[in-house]
C-alpha cells in the first residue's frame, strides 16, 4: 500500500497532469485569435484544429457517459463519437438556416468544458496510466524507440497537412470552398445549380466550415489528411478486438503502413475521413454486447454511438451510404443465424432500430438537400440533375458491368491486394454475433459492385477512390483481428493461426514496395516535409487572401447587397456568401431547378430561365480568360473524348458557355475585370 505521503504526491501529480491538459486545450482555443503569432499559419491552422478535436472528445465522452455508463471508452473513439454528434447539430441547424460561427464556438466551448470535466473526474486514472506506460518505456527501450518514431511521424504527417495549401481547382476552388463558405456565412447550404452540392449530403463541408471560423480555405486540407489522419491512427492503436487490447506488434504495423500507404485523394472531399469514421463504425457495432437482444431500452441505448457514427459516415461520401445500410443489414443478419430460434425477433427488432436511428439522424441532411436540389436519393433521385444527362454509361452492358468491377476489385488503388484481406476477413472467426467484421466486407463489397452498376460512367481509379474509406479501414481491422488471435495460441494450433497472419504479411507488404506506390509515398513524404519547413522559416505576414481575391470583391461590389448571383467562376469561394445570396453554376447545364436550363436554344431562353427563378445578376468567366474549369478549348476536345462522360457533358458546358458570352453582348456589365463579367439580366445595352 502507499504511505500518506506517497498518495499526496501521486494525488498532486495527477492534478498536475489535468491541469497540464487543461491549459493545453486552453491555448488551442485561445491563441487562433491573438493578433499576431509567429507563423501564424502554421501554429493558427494545427491549434484550431486541435481545439475541434478536443471539443470533439469532449461531446464524445458526455456521449460514453449516457450509453456506455461504468464502461471504457477509448479517447479516440469518443473524438469519434463527438464528431459524430456534431455532424447531426450542424445538419439540424443547417436544414433550418441557422448555423452560425457563434453557434459552432458555443459547440466548441462547451465540448471543451465537458473534457476538462472528464479529465479532472478520471485524474487518477490518467496518471496511472501514464505511470504504466513511463514504466514499460523504461522496461523495452529499443521498443519504445520505435514508438516515438512513429508519433513523430505522425506528428510531422499533421503538421505537412496544416501546411498543405494544395487544392484542386475543378473540385475544391469551383465548389468544395463555396459549400463550407456558405454553410458558415449563410447557416444553409441551398446551390441548386451545383452539380457537386447534389452530389454530397455536406458533412465534410460542416467540418471545413468550423475550421474557416480560424483558418483559410487553403489550410482545409487540415481536417481530412490532418485531424482524420491521427484519429485513425488513434483508433488504430487503440484497438481491442475480441474485447482485448490488440498486440502492440499488430497495432505498430497498422500504424506504419497507414503512414507510408501513398495518399491517392485529388482533392479535399473525404479520403481519410472516410477511413477515420468506417474504424470507429467497426469499433463502435465490435463493443455491442450479444446478450443485448433481450434487453430492447439497454440495446438502445448503447446503439445511439453506432447509429451517430454511421450517420455521420452518410453525410461524407454520397456512396457511404449503401455502405453503412448493407453492413449493418449482413450484421444483423448474421446474428439471426447465429442466435438460437427463440431470439432471433428480438435480434431482428434490434437491427430494424438501429437503421431507423440512422436513418433518423440523416434526417436532417436529407431535409437540407431536398431544399437544394429536390432530391435526398442521388442519383436514384434524379432531382435538378438533367434528364439528359447520365452518370451511367449509355453502353453499358452486363459484361462491361462486371469487367468494371472487376478492375476495381482486383487492382484497387493503392491497397491492390485487397482480396487477398477480403479472403481471410471472412474466415475470422469472430466472438461477437454480430460478426461486424464479416459483415463490413460483406457490406463494402456489395456497395462496390452496386457503384460500379450506378456510376458506370466513371473510372476505376476514381472508383477506388471512393472505395478507400472502407476498404483500407477493412483490411487494417483484418490485420490487427487476426494478428491479435494469433497471440498467445498454443503451439499445437501455432500453424493454423500463423497461415492467415503470414497472408497477411505479404498483402501488406505487397503494395509498399510496388514501384509506383512506393514513389508516390516518397513525393507524399517530401512534400509534407517540404510543406511544413517552408511555413516554418516564412518571415513574412500570412497570406490570408491570393491577390486576385480584390478583384473578386470589385466585382461583387457591383451587385446590390442581398441579391441573388448565379456564378460560374474560377474561384467562388472568394466571394462573400453573407452580402449575397450566391448560386453556384459549377457544372453548366448538368444541373438546373425544373424545367431546367433551356439548351441549345439560344441566349435569350436562357436569360428569361434566369430571371424566372429569381436570378438578375449574372457573373461568369470568359472561356478565353478560365485557368480552369472553364477552358473553352478543352470542352471543344472533350467532344472527342475516349472517356464516354466527357463527350456527354461536353455538349451542355459548351452551350451553356457560348450563351452567356452571347448575353455579354446584350447586357449591361456590373462588373468587368480580369476576363470576368458582372451582367444584369434586366438592363440591356
Amino acid at each position: 500500500m502507499l504511505r500518506r505521503s506517497d498518495r499526496d504526491r501521486s494525488a498532486l501529480g495527477a492534478i498536475l497532469l489535468a491541469s497540464a491538459a487543461t491549459l493545453l486545450l486552453a491555448l488551442c482555443l485561445v491563441v487562433p485569435f491573438l493578433g499576431y503569432v509567429p507563423k501564424e499559419e502554421l501554429v493558427k491552422t494545427s491549434l484550431w484544429a486541435l481545439a475541434l478535436l478536443g471539443a470533439s472528445a469532449g461531446w464524445g465522452t458526455e456521449i460514453a457517459r449516457l450509453c456506455w455508463p461504468g464502461e471504457r471508452v477509448g479517447l479516440s473513439l469518443r473524438v469519434a463519437w463527438g464528431a459524430s454528434a456534431f455532424i447531426f447539430v450542424g445538419g439540424v441547424c443547417a436544414m433550418a438556416s441557422a448555423l452560425s460561427r457563434a453557434l459552432i464556438l458555443i459547440w466548441m466551448v462547451v465540448g471543451a468544458a465537458l473534457a476538462v470535466r472528464s479529465w479532472f473526474v478520471n485524474r487518477e486514472r490518467m496518471a496511472h496510466e501514464l505511470r504504466v506506460r513511463l514504466r514499460g518505456t523504461r522496461l523495452n527501450l529499443p521498443l519504445a524507440a520505435v514508438v516515438a518514431f512513429l508519433v513523430l511521424v505522425v506528428v510531422f504527417h499533421f503538421l505537412g497537412a496544416a501546411s498543405d495549401t494544395s487544392s484542386n481547382p475543378y473540385d475544391d476552388d469551383v465548389s468544395y470552398y463555396p459549400l463550407a463558405k456558405q454553410l458558415l456565412q449563410r447557416g444553409t447550404l441551398i446551390d441548386p445549380f451545383s452539380f457537386r452540392r447534389m452530389s454530397t449530403l455536406g458533412g465534410q463541408a460542416l467540418f471545413h466550415a468550423a475550421l474557416l471560423v480560424r483558418v483559410q480555405p487553403l489550410h482545409l486540407n487540415v481536417f481530412d489528411r490532418g485531424m482524420c489522419f491521427i484519429l485513425a491512427v488513434g483508433l488504430l492503436a487503440s484497438h481491442r478486438p475480441f474485447g482485448r487490447t490488440a498486440t502492440l506488434f499488430a497495432r505498430l504495423i497498422s500504424v506504419a503502413f497507414l503512414v507510408v500507404l501513398p495518399n491517392t485523394g485529388i482533392n479535399s472531399a473525404s479520403y481519410y475521413s472516410g477511413l477515420a469514421f468506417f474504424i470507429a463504425f467497426f469499433q463502435t457495432l465490435e463493443r455491442l454486447p450479444s446478450d443485448e437482444f433481450l434487453r430492447p431500452r439497454a440495446a438502445v441505448r448503447h446503439l445511439l454511438p453506432l447509429a451517430l457514427t454511421g450517420a455521420a459516415l452518410c453525410t461524407l461520401r454520397q456512396n457511404y451510404q449503401a455502405v453503412v445500410g448493407l453492413v449493418l443489414v449482413a450484421s444483423y443478419g448474421l446474428a439471426t443465424v447465429r442466435v438460437r430460434k427463440g431470439a432471433r425477433w428480438g435480434v431482428l427488432l434490434e437491427g430494424a432500430v438501429c437503421l431507423a436511428l440512422v436513418g433518423a439522424l440523416v434526417v436532417p441532411w436529407l431535409v437540407l438537400l431536398y431544399r437544394s436540389n429536390d432530391t435526398f436519393l442521388f442519383p436514384l433521385m434524379k432531382g435538378t440533375f438533367r434528364a439528359g444527362v447520365e452518370v451511367q454509361s449509355r453502353g453499358m452492358t452486363l459484361m462491361r458491368v462486371v469487367r468494371l468491377f472487376a478492375d476495381v476489385w482486383l487492382q484497387p488503388d493503392p491497397i491492390f491486394t485487397l482480396p487477398l484481406f477480403f479472403l481471410v476477413g471472412l474466415s475470422v472467426r469472430e466472438a461477437s454475433l454480430r460478426r461486424p467484421l464479416a459483415a463490413q466486407w460483406i457490406g463494402g463489397f456489395v456497395s462496390l459492385l452496386a457503384l460500379c452498376v450506378a456510376f458506370s460512367l466513371s473510372d476505376s481509379g476514381n472508383l477506388a477512390r471512393y472505395a478507400y474509406g472502407f476498404v483500407t479501414a477493412s483490411a487494417l481491422l483484418t490485420w490487427q483481428s487476426v494478428a491479435t488471435r494469433a497471440a498467445g495460441r498454443p503451439r499445437s494450433s501455432a500453424l493454423a493461426f500463423a497461415t492467415p497472419v503470414a497472408v497477411l504479411v505479404f498483402a501488406l507488404s505487397a503494395p509498399l514496395v510496388h514501384p509506383e506506390n512506393r514513389a508516390r509515398t516518397k513525393k507524399m513524404i517530401a512534400t509534407s516535409l517540404r510543406n511544413t519547413d517552408e511555413l516554418l522559416r516564412r518571415t513574412v505576414p500570412a497570406q490570408l487572401e491570393p491577390p486576385v481575391a480584390s478583384v473578386y470583391r470589385r466585382l461583387q461590389s457591383g451587385v446590390p447587397a442581398g441579391s441573388r448571383m448565379l456564378v460560374m467562376l474560377d474561384e467562388p469561394y472568394l466571394l462573400d456568401y453573407a452580402r449575397n445570396e450566391i448560386w453556384n453554376l459549377d457544372m453548366p447545364g448538368t444541373a438546373s431547378p425544373a424545367p431546367g436550363i433551356p439548351s441549345f436554344q439560344g441566349p435569350e431562353p436562357l436569360a428569361d430561365y434566369l430571371r424566372s427563378k429569381g436570378i438578375r445578376y449574372l457573373a461568369f468567366v470568359m472561356p478565353e480568360r478560365s485557368a480552369f474549369l472553364y477552358r473553352q478549348n478543352v470542352w471543344l476536345a472533350h467532344v472527342y473524348d475516349n472517356d464516354e462522360i466527357w463527350r456527354i457533358y461536353a455538349p451542355y458546358m459548351l452551350d451553356v458557355m457560348n450563351n452567356l458570352v452571347a448575353l455579354a453582348g446584350t447586357r449591361a456589365h456590373v462588373g468587368d475585370e480580369a476576363g470576368m463579367v458582372v451582367l444584369d439580366l434586366e438592363a440591356r445595352l
